[in-house]
């Protein structure tokens, strides 16, 4: 199994611009529950959070639809996998005073749901639902509370801020780590397999693809 590349945002492989009419957003959580002799019910989660998602593009003339065709054939069914930012769900909706980058600033280990974290310059505000990603691996977490005023002095109260966020880590993170907030990009593999490309009579494609978020 290979990544072949972006299929959208600014690091895109292809040279046509990847637009979607649709986005379908799914949380998906693997959770047993059980019942005891004494009715009590037991519920234990067997896997992190997984996202996934049915993506509709919009309407390509089949010339330029070529391109994307070529980019989802080297998937190979579920086999290989890509990179995809989410309109609106990979947007961050917090604000930032200049160009921020977001560090993280003592370390946290696999299983935990928050970190500290601090700005090399400015200061920035994050919102609850906006999604992250560790420059350490390709897991996608959303933040579950407001985090406001993050910069870039040290200490909860002087710059440096708690970060919250689900589901639990899946690798520690250290200080070495930077944390993407904004066109945070999904590494995923596609679900729809045979795909099935409408080429309508009007001269468009059509196309929705299933996907669902790998580590």
């Amino acid at each position: 199994m290979a990544n072949i590349g972006y299929i959208n945002g600014p690091n895109s492989t292809l040279p046509t611009t990847v637009k979607f009419e649709s986005v379908n957003f799914r949380q998906l959580d693997n959770v047993s529950v059980t019942t005891t002799t004494s009715g009590r019910t037991v519920r234990v989660s067997n896997s992190t959070t997984i996202w996934t998602g049915s993506l509709k593009m919009i309407a390509y003339t089949q010339a330029d639809f070529k391109a994307i065709q070529a980019f989802l054939a080297q998937l190979r069914g579920q086999l290989n996998d890509f990179y995809v930012v989410l309109p609106g769900i990979s947007d961050f909706s917090g604000t930032t005073t200049g160009s921020v980058n977001l560090e993280v600033q003592t370390n946290a280990d696999a299983g935990a749901t928050s970190v500290e974290v601090i700005t090399d310059t400015g200061e920035l505000t994050l919102k609850a639902g906006d999604m992250i990603t560790f420059s350490n691996h390709n897991k996608a977490y959303m933040i579950t509370e407001n985090c406001a005023g993050v910069g870039s002095s040290g200490g909860d109260s002087a710059g440096g801020k708690t970060l919250k966020f689900t589901p639990p880590l899946v690798e520690a993170v250290t200080t070495s780590h930077t944390i993407a907030y904004d066109n945070v990009a999904f590494l995923m593999i596609a679900l729809s397999s045979p795909f099935e490309y409408n080429y309508n009579v009007d001269g468009t494609v059509s196309f929705t693809i299933e996907v669902r978020e790998v580590l």
